[in-house]
């Protein structure tokens, strides 16, 4: 039976942790060329290379990807396991590395992760980022899940895309424009209208919307930030398209009012992990509050 070197295994666990062999070489008081000879004797024992090398950086294969998993639970457990030799208690605090895209509703972002926000067991790190980026970043186990509007594509095989909810799009605007609500969506013809362009799908459905009903608004502005589309219908410059959950709020205060909401254009949100992240306590607890784990 073939024995695993577990200092070598440390070594390769480090080194994926830290991003690379300098700074890993750092956080083990070893030298470079050491650190690199221990590295290369550890890929020729377990017979395949865990990394691939790309402009002298040290990116995770599927292989050392897998390992990494293992590894990553067995280190945990000992560090579990020596303090409960030593009597102190087990805090069980679990880290949830999260990305989201930057254009997502923050409601929205804060619906979906205020059970692991509100858990004394969590510690949640948030980072923004592109779509492209932030699957790069959960490809490479720099991430352990994924906040989107979109699935992953079925090229990266190794991720998991659960539908968190499905959210309609609806026209907003403050109490004064409420009389456009009797006719809508002809009653639009001509009016000041806010899009979003945070999703370019969204932007074609409103687009065959009001071509269905040959209707014209008045576009005075494409937004990308949805926040701003929030303040832009408060301040009573026109009408808003936005997802119903970014301005639940102020319409149940009355600041907002809704002049359409039949426009059956809806906005679905995912949570995307790799395949064995699944198990991450977190996010089996989002995905039984939200999504199809419920």
């Amino acid at each position: 039976m073939q024995h695993i070197n577990y200092n070598h295994l440390y070594y390769f666990w480090i080194i994926a942790k830290e991003g690379g062999i300098t700074p890993a070489c750092k956080k083990l008081s070893l030298t470079q060329p050491t650190l690199s000879a221990q590295l290369k004797q550890f890929e020729l024992a377990m017979g395949k290379p865990l990394f691939e090398r790309k402009k002298r950086k040290l990116i995770l294969n599927d292989a050392g990807k897998t390992l990494f998993d293992y590894a990553d639970a067995m280190f945990k457990k000992s560090r579990d396991m020596l303090d409960v030799l030593k009597g102190s208690p087990m805090t069980d605090l679990v880290t949830l590395r999260v990305g989201a895209l930057a254009t997502l509703p923050k409601k929205n972002l804060h619906n979906y992760l205020k059970i692991p926000i509100s858990s004394s067991h969590a510690n949640v790190h948030l980072a923004d980022g592109s779509f492209a980026d932030l699957l790069a970043k959960l490809a490479n186990r720099e991430l352990d899940m994924v906040l989107a509007t979109r699935p992953a594509p079925a090229t990266m095989g190794r991720l998991a895309s659960f539908l968190l909810e499905r959210v309609p799009l609806v026209f907003v605007a403050t109490p004064d424009f409420k009389n456009l609500k009797r006719k809508f969506p002809f009653s639009m013809e001509g009016a000041n209208l806010f899009l979003p362009t945070a999703e370019p799908e969204i932007k074609k459905q409103l687009d065959l919307f009001f071509t269905q009903h040959n209707v014209k608004p008045r576009i005075k502005g494409e937004i990308q930030d949805t926040e701003l589309l929030r303040v832009i219908a408060v301040s009573g410059q026109g009408i808003a398209a936005v997802v119903r959950t970014a301005v639940s709020d102020l319409i149940k205060s009355k600041e907002l009012y809704i002049i359409g909401d039949n426009a059956d254009i809806w906005q679905d949100f995912y949570l995307i992990t790799a395949e064995k992240k699944e198990q991450n306590p977190l996010i089996q607890m989002i995905l039984k509050s939200h999504g199809e784990g419920g």
